[in-house]
């Protein structure tokens, strides 16, 4: 879809992948896309923009200044499509209101922390380790979906390869916010 919006149009796109396990885990699905992919196992994106579910869209204009970041984005909603459009006139609307739960400041911080250790406990192959970090980091935020889609993909690789499962996914979400949060 994004193939078909950015046609006739004066625009680059660039992903950025946000994948603890780096590019390996990410190379299936971006080695044939049409536009250029970099990885974000550090999560700057997400930390930076205070992003907790993907895919997210950051809208810079021609001159780099960022004019738009939304976390949720999806060029199949309507409603994003038109926004998009807009972007690209150079109508630079507002920013829509978030619908995160809040979690205090210092939880997020923590939160992060525990992911920036998991991180470092993975590419070292220390796994089971960084998995209880990871949950520990979830304990602390439990509403980002990027923390929860690492733990499962490190804990579930078949949901994830070939393809991914979002069917079990929404599932596995539903089952897991039920236990976590009561």
């Amino acid at each position: 879809m994004w193939q078909q919006f950015m046609e006739n149009k004066e625009v680059d796109v660039v992903a950025a992948a946000v994948d603890i396990q780096g590019a390996s885990a990410v190379k299936p699905f971006v080695e044939n896309g049409t536009f250029t992919c970099v990885i974000d196992a550090a999560r700057t994106l997400p930390i930076r923009f205070q992003f907790r579910t993907v895919p997210a869209v950051i809208f810079l204009d021609k001159e780099g200044i960022i004019r738009w970041a939304q976390e949720g984005f999806s060029i199949l909603n309507p409603d994003h499509y038109q926004l998009l459009e807009k972007l690209l006139a150079g109508e630079f609307p507002e920013a829509l209101p978030s619908h995160q739960e809040a979690v205090a400041p210092e939880f997020r911080s923590i939160s992060q922390q525990r992911y920036k250790e998991a991180m470092e406990l993975l590419h070292s192959g220390a796994e089971g380790a960084a998995l209880m970090l990871l949950d520990e980091a979830l304990r602390y935020d439990p509403y980002d979906f990027i923390i929860r889609k690492q733990r499962w993909h490190i804990r579930y690789p078949e949901k994830f390869t070939p393809e991914i499962d979002t069917a079990w996914q929404r599932k596995k979400l539903v089952e897991e916010r039920e236990t976590i949060m009561g």
